[in-house]
C-alpha cells in the first residue's frame, strides 16, 4: 500500500476543486510507514480545517506511531466538490499520508465529535467502500471502531460501528490495536474478534447486545450474547494509580414504536446501572 495506489487518480481531481491542499500531505511531523505489520487510519468526519486541530485525534495518533510494528495514518471527510468528483472517478476515501483506500487500512478509527457529524460518519463509510452496518460486513472488512465526545449515548450509531470506546482513548486504543493482533494472528473469525474486542475494558460491541421489545413497541429487556460484559466499563486516563475510575453503565430508555432497533443506551451514572435479562 503505497502513496502510488491513489494518486495518480487524484491528482488530476485537484485542480477543479477549492483549497486542494486539504488533500495532499506537506505537513511537517506527519509519519510515513507503509511497511508496517499493522495499519490504522484515523478519521475526523468532517473537512480537513476542522479536524486537524483536534487534539485529541493527534493524540492517538503519536500513541499508535509510537507502538512498534504500527501505523497509523489521518483521513478526513473531503467537501462536497471532492466528493463529487471522487464518485464520477470511482476514487474512494483515501489516508493523507500515504493516499491509500481507507478501507485498506486494518482499522479504522472514526471520531464522533459531535451528533450533527452523524450522517458525515455514513458519508464516510460509503465513499470509503465500506458497508454501512456492521451486520452487512464480511471477513476481511476493516474493524470500524467508534470514539469521541458524543459516544455516551451511542445508540443512535450503534449499527454503523463494530465496536465503539467508551471514554478516554489514550491507554485503551494500545489495547485494542493488540486485542485485534492476536485475533489476527490466531485466525479468529470477525465475529470471534468483536468478541475479544468486547474484554477491552470501555470497548462496547452492539452485535453482543440483543434488545427485546413487546409487541406494543415498549422496551422489555435486553440479552447479553456470548458472555460479553454486562456493563461497558468507562475508560479513563487516571493522574494516580489509586484515583477511581467511575463506569458507564448500560440503561434503559424507554422505547416508542418509531425508535431505532435498540431500546437502550450508555449512561454515565454509576447509579443508572442495568442488571441485562
Amino acid at each position: 500500500m503505497t502513496r502510488a495506489d491513489l494518486w495518480p487518480a487524484v491528482e488530476p481531481l485537484l485542480s477543479r476543486v477549492e483549497r486542494p491542499a486539504r488533500y495532499v500531505d506537506r505537513e511537517w511531523g506527519a509519519r510515513h510507514d507503509v511497511d508496517a505489520a499493522y495499519r490504522a487510519v484515523l478519521v475526523y468526519p468532517d473537512t480537513y480545517e476542522i479536524g486537524q486541530a483536534n487534539q485529541a485525534l493527534a493524540i492517538l495518533y503519536g500513541v499508535l506511531n509510537s507502538i512498534p510494528g504500527v501505523a497509523a495514518e489521518r483521513a478526513y471527510l473531503p467537501w462536497a466538490d471532492m466528493s463529487a468528483l471522487m464518485r464520477e472517478h470511482s476514487v474512494p476515501l483515501f489516508s493523507l499520508e500515504s493516499c491509500a483506500p481507507v478501507r485498506g487500512f486494518d482499522l479504522i478509527g472514526i471520531t464522533i465529535p459531535y451528533e450533527l457529524t452523524y450522517s458525515n460518519i455514513l458519508e464516510t463509510l460509503d465513499l470509503a467502500g465500506v458497508a454501512l452496518r456492521s451486520a452487512d460486513r464480511v471477513e476481511g472488512d476493516p474493524i470500524v471502531l467508534g470514539g469521541g465526545p458524543s459516544v455516551y449515548n451511542a445508540e443512535p450509531v450503534a449499527p454503523f460501528f463494530d465496536a465503539i470506546l467508551i471514554g478516554e482513548g489514550e491507554e485503551a486504543v494500545g489495547e485494542i490495536v493488540a486485542a485485534h493482533r492476536a485475533a489476527v494472528e490466531a485466525g479468529l473469525s470477525r465475529a470471534q474478534t468483536l468478541r475479544s474486542l468486547a474484554d477491552v475494558p470501555g470497548v462496547y460491541v452492539p452485535s453482543l447486545y440483543e434488545v427485546r421489545h413487546g409487541a406494543d413497541g415498549e422496551f422489555a429487556g435486553v440479552t447479553v450474547l456470548d458472555g460479553a460484559p454486562a456493563t461497558v466499563v468507562k475508560r479513563v486516563v487516571a493522574d494516580f494509580e489509586s484515583a477511581p475510575v467511575p463506569t458507564c453503565g448500560i440503561v434503559v430508555a424507554r422505547a416508542g414504536a418509531g425508535s431505532a432497533r435498540r431500546g437502550w443506551s450508555t449512561g454515565r451514572s454509576e447509579s443508572a446501572r442495568r442488571t441485562a435479562s
